[in-house]
């Protein structure tokens, strides 16, 4: 019975770790998520500069958690929201409010992803 202890012991800490990283990353990609819309809601009143603001805001967010995401979570996913990002900024300086709606709309999206990846649940082990 001493024996084992340590495996299970082991064990429950990393099953607590991986509880707790789903539910970083979780509010994360709420937050992250909320800030989108916020930024298309802004692109759609026509307030650029605030837009541009919230955009440049979030997307510093997302740089300063990078290394913590890049340990947890498939790179190509991480990649495709990169580009999405690049691509919204680019069609928020053009003033493309179609395109961007678009663009902003499949970032939230792929946040959406990223945070269902880390989601505790079946489909995520098998």
């Amino acid at each position: 019975m001493k024996a084992l202890r340590i495996p299970c012991l082991l064990l429950s800490v990393i099953f607590l770790m991986i509880l707790l990283n789903s539910l970083v990353i979780g509010r994360k990609c709420q937050g992250w998520i909320e800030e989108v819309y916020a930024v298309d809601s802004l692109a759609a009143q026509e307030d650029w500069t605030e837009a541009e603001k919230k955009l440049s805001a979030l997307y510093q967010e997302w740089q300063d958690d990078q290394l913590y995401l890049r340990i947890t979570i498939h790179r190509e996913t991480l990649d495709s929201a990169e580009e999405q990002f690049r691509c919204s900024a680019t069609q928020l300086s053009q003033r493309d409010i179609s395109q961007l709606r678009t663009t902003l709309t499949s970032l939230a999206a792929q946040l959406h992803l990223l945070a269902q990846t880390e989601q505790i649940h079946l489909r995520n082990i098998f």
